[in-house]
C-alpha cells in the first residue's frame, strides 16, 4: 500500500538520511499525488545530495504536484544557488522572488 510505505519513510527518517536516487525510486512507485507530494516533504530535510533535489521536482512531479511542494516547503528553501543557471522570470512584489532574485544578483 502507497500510505504504509509513507509511513515507513516517515518512520525511518527520524533516524536515517537520504539520497535522491533513494527518492527517486519510492517515488516511481507512489501515484497518488498528496502521498507523493508528502514524501518529497518528509525527505526534504533529510536528502544528502540536495542539490539533486530540485531534479526531483523539475522532471518527476506535474505541475500541480510542484505548486504544493513549493507552498509547504516554500520556493526560497527550494532555491539552490547551483540552479541559479537559464531562464527565470520573477515577481519583485512577491518577497520570497525578490530575495531569491536579489541572491541571483550577487552571485552574478
Amino acid at each position: 500500500d502507497e500510505g504504509e510505505m509513507v509511513e515507513k519513510v516517515r518512520a525511518r527518517s527520524d533516524t536515517v538520511c537520504f539520497t535522491c536516487r533513494q527518492i527517486h525510486r519510492i517515488l516511481a512507485q507512489i501515484e497518488t499525488t498528496n502521498l507523493r507530494v508528502e514524501l518529497l516533504v518528509i525527505a526534504f530535510a533529510r536528502t544528502i545530495d540536495w542539490h539533486c533535489y530540485l531534479r526531483l521536482i523539475t522532471f518527476y512531479l506535474s505541475m500541480s504536484e510542484r505548486l504544493q511542494i513549493e507552498h509547504r516547503i516554500g520556493k526560497i528553501n527550494l532555491w539552490d544557488e547551483c540552479s541559479a543557471v537559464g531562464f527565470h522570470e520573477f515577481s519583485l512584489h512577491i518577497p520570497e522572488q525578490r530575495w531569491i532574485f536579489q541572491e541571483m544578483v550577487h552571485l552574478a
